[in-house]
């Protein structure tokens, strides 16, 4: 009988990384990772949109058109973080697949995202200044 091995989740990742990345490395997901990335960085335009109005309302785009090129933009962004990666594997003679880096990357992300989703909840919610950051130690620095 064949085992199978639990699916890596994307708040395990962040609550215990090495045991869901071994997950992500042996099962290398894409098409979820890949769309919750996408919905965050939807999210985080909207409140990116509300934190700095006065820059969006100077935009000669469209609003819709700023959306899709971001989602575009990141998307092209991540292949390349992951082709950089695959070179670095490469490099060190390593055997990871393009699939499995670009998983691994895309099960990062949200961490990333969602720190940026904290950072604009509390300047709309609590006025913070927009140029801390609360979700880094650099404003305690």
């Amino acid at each position: 009988m064949k085992e199978t091995t639990p699916k890596p989740t994307m708040i395990g990742v962040s609550i215990r990384p090495s045991k869901h990345l071994k997950r992500v490395w042996e099962h290398p997901f894409v098409w979820w990772p890949l769309s919750c990335v996408l919905v965050l960085t939807v999210v985080v335009t909207y409140l990116s949109q509300l934190v700095n109005e006065g820059m969006w309302a100077d935009l000669i785009l469209p609003i819709p058109f700023v959306y899709v090129i971001t989602l575009i933009g990141l998307v092209i962004g991540i292949v390349i973080n992951t082709a950089v990666y695959k070179f670095i594997v490469f490099l060190a003679k390593g055997d990871a697949t393009f699939q499995q880096l670009f998983s691994g990357v895309l099960y990062i992300t949200p961490i990333t995202i969602i720190g940026t989703i904290i950072s604009h909840l509390a300047i709309i919610m609590f006025h913070v200044p927009k140029d801390i950051t609360i979700t880094s130690l650099n404003a305690f620095i």
